[in-house]
């Protein structure tokens, strides 16, 4: 899943650089924002990122739905696409079995029902999501233990070349 202001194509764009052996699939959000989408409203102030937490549940009900029926081996994301992953693998703990967060943030939820694994990834010079940001997330996912691994970047708020070979890694021991 996108990042809020980008659509599907940004997604795709990473996933040519996975094994083609994967399908893969990059829904677009259903909210128009700037010159993309976003799965939910957001509002940036001087105290911080404001969203609409009615707009958030609604979208991760959807999701649910689909990817209930899509049944896929990963679900991921990049910044706003990583945090609705987050909430599907809080509110839907057994709806996948492995789980791609990218450059996200958490939104306080626990991750102790989740049975699945986790390649999570932040830039340490992400000045849209903090690296501080990607800390709580991995903090709050290492109650799963050898089942998440956390990946820092010398990057901003992008995905490094770097990342991508580890994330090709990653996804290649778990779809065997």
């Amino acid at each position: 899943m996108h990042g809020v202001g980008s659509d599907e194509r940004d997604m795709f764009g990473l996933a040519q650089h996975l094994s083609r052996e994967y399908e893969i699939i990059c829904p677009r959000a259903p909210l128009s924002y700037g010159p993309g989408y976003a799965w939910y409203e957001i509002e940036w102030t001087p105290e911080g990122i404001h969203f609409d937490m009615v707009e958030y549940e609604a979208q991760l009900s959807a999701l649910s739905d689909w990817i209930e029926m899509l049944q896929p081996k990963v679900v991921g994301g990049f910044s706003q696409g990583s945090i609705m992953t987050l909430g599907l693998m809080n509110r839907h703990p057994g709806l996948f079995p492995n789980a791609v967060v990218l450059s996200g943030r958490g939104l306080g939820q626990s991750f102790d029902d989740y049975p699945g694994h986790v390649f999570q990834a932040h830039g340490i010079q992400d000045d849209v999501l903090p690296i501080s940001e990607g800390r709580a997330i991995r903090d709050a996912l290492s109650g799963l233990g050898s089942r998440h691994e956390y990946r820092e970047y010398p990057m901003g708020h992008s995905v490094s070349a770097e990342e991508v070979v580890d994330l090709n890694n990653w996804l290649a021991a778990r779809l065997v």
